[in-house]
């Protein structure tokens, strides 16, 4: 069976989306869901955090509250800041839900847009069945540490990872500008936005010569065959003979280019 969209439109269903996501990154240490500073729920890849759990909720209820308070504009959903030796991600899901994502920077640089797009109600889908795909992570080929399915490239080896198969479908989609197309697609309009280049540099290449130019240079050409003919003392029977192919040939060459 075909994986059904998760829908998020409560904050319960993004704070576990987030969290499923989140604790399966290679680099996170722990995952704290939290309800106005209180434990929610807790993923801990690293056991030696779980004592950090209840830290984590309470501060990441008092980073909400800071930014909102210093934000000029709305409040900033998504967080990012040190702590300790590491780096913390904290989203505000609303109603009082927040998650808190400590690990490794390159893993956390790594949630930012996927997490950033949960809050936002706009997670990556695949255009073919319809899966939510933001919840899922990739092996990395080269380095093989897992990261979320959308990021467009390895935060800890570089490599690009921007075409990739759905895991429901098989589809092989493009990520482009935060969101995914069918290969195919993407390479059509590839093609198609440089077929009127390709005609352009045709036509410069061969331009169109008016009839009355390119005839006069093939009767100037047949002229001068015949002047060194002359010169040279060839008969002008023999000669006429000789030059009838190439002199028709390039009549027939002046009249094909102004067309």
């Amino acid at each position: 069976m075909g994986m059904e969209a998760v829908p998020l439109s409560t904050p319960e269903n993004r704070l576990t989306a987030i969290v499923t996501l989140a604790a399966a990154v290679d680099g996170v240490d722990i995952v704290v869901g939290a309800h106005e500073g209180l434990v929610y729920s807790v993923e801990a890849p690293n056991p030696d955090m779980q004592p950090y759990a209840e830290e984590l909720a309470s501060i990441s209820a008092g980073y909400v509250e800071t930014v909102t308070t210093r934000a000029l504009a709305g409040k900033a959903s998504v967080i990012v800041a040190s702590h300790r030796d590491k780096s913390l991600l904290v989203a505000d899901i609303g109603e009082g839900y927040t998650v808190a994502v400590l690990g490794e920077p390159s893993a956390i640089s790594a949630l930012l847009a996927p997490v950033r797009r949960i809050v936002e109600g706009k997670p990556l889908q695949c255009p073919k069945c319809g899966a939510l795909l933001e919840v899922f992570t990739q092996t990395c080929p080269r380095c093989g540490r897992r990261v979320p399915f959308g990021a467009p490239s390895c935060p800890f080896c570089g490599a690009d990872l921007s075409i990739k198969a759905c895991p429901n479908c098989g589809a092989s989609l493009r990520l482009v500008e935060e969101r995914l197309e069918p290969v195919e697609e993407a390479k059509a309009a590839r093609e198609a936005a440089m077929k009127p280049e390709r005609r352009e540099a045709v036509s410069i290449a061969a331009p169109r010569l008016p009839l009355g130019i390119g005839l006069g240079a093939a009767t100037l050409g047949a002229a001068v065959y015949f002047l060194l003919a002359a010169a040279f003392g060839f008969p002008m029977g023999e000669a006429a003979i000789a030059g009838a192919l190439p002199i028709a040939v390039s009549y027939a060459v002046a009249i094909a280019k102004s067309k």
